[in-house]
């Protein structure tokens, strides 16, 4: 994958790509493994915040694994001890490495919601965050409705978003007005 898209960005792509059973991330002398089937992350060595910051900040390579590379994959999984969470590494990723753009596969007039609260590890829990949290678990809301809503920036929103994506937390919802509507539509037409 191309240096020039983020991390993130890169992350997500290959996360999506349904022929993928696992990445493989490389960061200096350290190892791990994502995989997106089993939301499992292991690692070469136990990780804590500065191993965290490192992965944010640092050259990561990603090999994407396939199923033709189960037997590479096994050998490696055999070597790596560490069991990290999901939620945690990738909220640390999505919220890092996102260089305030909201992921290509995410549309900035589309409303979201979350379905359920995340695992905020290492990161801790900004205020921001479980704010939006808090909104976007009650209610649908575009990325735009969400910046007016919090008055938080939009580089700020977006590495939000982006990391509820990559936490596979995120999905596509009708606006909240246009559920209101919906719902009272079919009720007036019951009657």
């Amino acid at each position: 994958f191309s240096g020039q898209a983020n991390l993130c960005e890169r992350l997500d792509a290959l996360l999506q790509t349904k022929s993928v059973i696992a990445v493989e991330i490389v960061v200096g002398e350290s190892t791990g493994i994502l995989n997106p089937t089993r939301k499992t992350i292991l690692w070469s060595h136990e990780i804590d915040a500065d191993a965290i910051a490192q992965i944010v900040l640092s050259d990561v390579s990603l090999r994407p694994l396939h199923i033709a590379d189960l037997n590479v994959l096994r050998g490696i999984e055999h070597k790596l001890a560490e069991h990290l969470s999901w939620d945690a590494t990738l909220w640390a990723i999505g919220i890092g490495t996102s260089r305030g753009r909201l992921l290509s596969r995410l549309n900035s007039e589309q409303s979201y919601r979350l379905t359920r609260w995340p695992d905020f590890g290492l990161i801790g829990r900004r205020s921001s965050d479980l704010k939006c949290t808090a909104l976007l678990t009650h209610k649908s809301m575009t990325p735009r409705e969400l910046v007016a809503a919090t008055g938080f920036s939009e580089s700020r929103i977006y590495g939000f978003l982006n990391a509820c994506a990559l936490c596979g937390l995120l999905e596509e919802a009708q606006p909240a007005s246009s559920a209101a509507m919906a719902r009272a539509k079919v009720q007036n037409e019951g009657f």
